[in-house]
């Protein structure tokens, strides 16, 4: 049940601030209590205007607490986005906190009318300081899936596909708004020139990544994952020349890139050299994405490899992962091939068994040769290879599969 009143009000807003300012923790602490029990309901025109304003300010934090006092201020207005005019909105997210700043965002998209597209095309528009843009870290845009102005809406998402960080949300919201409602050709056709120009820079990027020294880790991990997302957009476009933009690709010097522009030329019956294929496949990582890409194309090139070598580019690609090693090992060597976990001998049941290691001063470089195993259900367990014998070694991994079945997802778990 609506308030007939609200009960919060220019001094209960100052009374806040200038309780999460002070010096002692128990006073921010009754500060933060006081915050959380405001609802959208309990603030008028001059309620939300001045939680707005108290938004762009900073407010020191509560040892172990990690809530942020200025971004709750603005996600409370969330839930009555009308209720602050847009150009106080925008004079605040210019002074504003990234996190603030990404609320704000969001807050301006969930208006869902004409003045909210006015504020975001100001904030995200070709002509906005890339300085004072915040990275999306959840889809902020969203909301605007529902606005009555899609072709707005479409040529704002499309003036955010270059800019950094951006180009995966706002990838991932034109391609679910062609998929639900296709636009005209003639929209189409002017989507199809933006996109071919974010891949085409995306992928300059990359080969730029690809010249700096591979033991700082992988320098197009993030245009490489936003070439992804927006190659999803490019794949629905398909009724357009894209073999310019696909022949960049597939010439990258980034193996990964080109490994993702030759799965796509095959897909659509164009041909490509198979020496370009192997070069791409020289790189285990590019490796097992070939494979994976060309099998889903029902191509026989992707067949063309042997079970070690695709094994190893699953393993590899594991590794690289953030959450693992980081990037693909210093040195891999194949140890053994033994059946996979389920006891069965036939080809397709296998574990290839290798071994791995880091050069310093990566932070498993102390351990030397580790073992990994891939094909199966299998993956490394970061064990070292003199810790144990290799039946051991296999019998760990089998015992760490069955504790956590659910760990594989692309070939080495």
């Amino acid at each position: 049940m609506a308030r007939p009143w609200p009960t919060v009000g220019l001094d209960d807003v100052a009374e806040l601030r200038a309780l999460l300012r002070r010096r002692d923790a128990a006073a921010r602490q009754i500060g933060l209590a006081l915050l959380r029990s405001w609802t959208a309901e309990d603030l008028g025109a001059v309620g939300a205007r001045a939680v707005l304003e108290a938004a762009g300010g900073s407010y020191p934090s509560l040892p172990g607490d990690h809530e942020h006092p200025a971004e709750m201020m603005a996600h409370l207005l969330w839930d009555a986005p009308t209720s602050v005019p847009v150009t106080d909105v925008v004079r605040v997210y210019l002074i504003a906190g990234e996190r603030v700043r990404r609320a704000l965002i969001h807050l301006l998209a969930l208006r869902c009318d004409a003045d909210g597209l006015d504020g975001l095309e100001f904030i995200l528009g070709p002509e906005a300081p890339a300085e004072l843009l915040a990275s999306p870290t959840t889809p902020l845009l969203e909301p605007l899936t529902a606005h009555p102005d899609r072709d707005r809406v479409r040529a704002l998402l499309l003036a955010a596909l270059p800019r950094s960080g951006w180009s995966w949300h706002a990838a991932a919201m034109l391609l679910a708004l062609e998929t639900t409602e296709p636009s005209s050709i003639e929209n189409r056709g002017r989507l199809m020139v933006g996109v071919g120009s974010c891949v085409v820079s995306l992928v300059e990027a990359c080969n730029r990544a690809a010249l700096t020294d591979p033991r700082a880790g992988d320098g197009a991990r993030s245009e490489r994952e936003a070439l992804s997302a927006v190659l999803g957009l490019l794949d629905e476009l398909r009724e357009h020349d894209q073999r310019d933009v696909l022949a960049a690709m597939l010439g990258s010097s980034d193996p990964r890139v080109a490994a993702m522009g030759a799965v796509r030329l095959v897909a659509r019956a164009q041909p490509v050299a198979p020496e370009r294929l192997s070069l791409i496949a020289r790189d285990p990582v590019a490796r097992a994405d070939l494979h994976d890409g060309l099998r889903s194309a029902h191509s026989s090139d992707a067949f063309a490899l042997s079970g070690i070598e695709v094994a190893e580019g699953e393993l590899a690609r594991w590794l690289s992962a953030v959450t693992e090693l980081g990037r693909v090992p210093d040195e891999m060597e194949h140890v053994a091939t033994v059946p996979g976990g389920d006891g069965a001998d036939d080809a397709d049941a296998v574990m290839h068994v290798f071994r791995f290691r880091m050069n310093a001063p990566h932070w498993s470089s102390a351990r030397g040769w580790m073992i990994g195993a891939a094909g199966g259900d299998a993956y490394s367990c970061y064990s070292a290879q003199d810790e144990a014998s290799l039946a051991d070694h296999v019998a760990e991994i089998r015992r760490a599969l069955t504790d956590w079945p659910d760990r594989r997802t692309d070939g080495a778990a």
